[in-house]
């Protein structure tokens, strides 16, 4: 009885455990995001960050990741290799280090531990509609930026 009660437990709670967001339509995501690049993923490391809203001695884990970017759809950047920043929650997306994503990103604050504040870092998560390369994907996303005007 133990062990039925304790499957039922553990199959039922994965659902608590899951990442609740509401995946944008490609459009909505082109409209949401500040930058919108495709781009090889060159490294990956874990780095403990601080934000405002935690008390001093507070912080947490996130995913930090070298981008090579190899096109840009929409936003403005300032050098072809950037920084991106995920979490490690249940939303978040595990680019792969040698992999070619399309990746929607936001700009957001955060205190990190390698530096004082960074003011305005790129951010992505699985909600924001971030994949593999597809041509067909790239093709439709760079007409709809074409389309509204973004650079």
């Amino acid at each position: 009885m133990k062990q039925i009660l304790l499957l039922l437990l553990i199959l039922f709670s994965s659902d608590a455990l899951a990442c609740t967001c509401v995946r944008s339509s490609r459009e909505g995501a082109i409209i949401n995001s500040d930058v919108i690049i495709s781009g090889k993923i060159l490294s990956e490391r874990t780095i403990r960050v601080k934000t405002e809203a935690y008390p001093q001695n507070r912080s947490s884990l996130v995913k930090k990741y070298s981008v090579l970017v190899t096109e840009k759809f929409k936003g403005t950047l300032r050098k072809r290799k950037i920084l991106l920043y995920g979490s490690l929650g249940n939303c978040a997306y595990n680019f792969r280090v040698g992999e070619n994503y399309l990746i929607y990103m936001i700009y957001r604050e955060r205190h990190t531990n390698e530096s004082s504040k960074v003011k305005k870092f790129l951010y992505a998560n699985k909600c924001m509609r971030p994949s593999l390369i597809e041509n067909d994907e790239i093709e439709k996303v760079r007409t709809l930026c074409i389309g509204k005007g973004y650079n």
